[in-house]
């Protein structure tokens, strides 16, 4: 039969949940980055467009990536909407009226 000194098995225990919970490392916070499908590394917050399709942000080293060209809607006072070259982004379209 062993005989167990409670002191001594409170203070081991003590020792190790305290020993536990120090860091083993020093280093630095962890720094969120991203990887473009070409594998360039972007930081957190950064925002780029891969192709015409989509814009990507970086988010805490999730990449996310919405539509970059809205859905063009002719205006409604139009008669002869065309789609045209957006003047502003080259990638998107836009209705353009040519009523006479």
């Amino acid at each position: 039969m062993i005989k167990v000194n409670m002191i001594g098995l409170s203070l081991l225990l003590s020792f190790v949940v305290i020993t536990s919970a120090t860091p083993l490392s020093t280093s630095p916070p962890h720094e969120f980055h991203c990887i473009t499908e070409t594998g360039r590394h972007l930081n957190n917050g950064d925002i780029w467009s891969q192709t015409c399709e989509q814009t990507c942000y970086c988010s805490f080293g999730l990449r996310s990536c919405v539509p970059r060209c809205g859905r063009p809607v002719p205006p409604e006072d139009c008669n002869h909407p065309r789609l045209i070259t957006d003047p502003n982004n080259p990638c998107c379209k836009v209705y353009k009226c040519f009523d006479s």
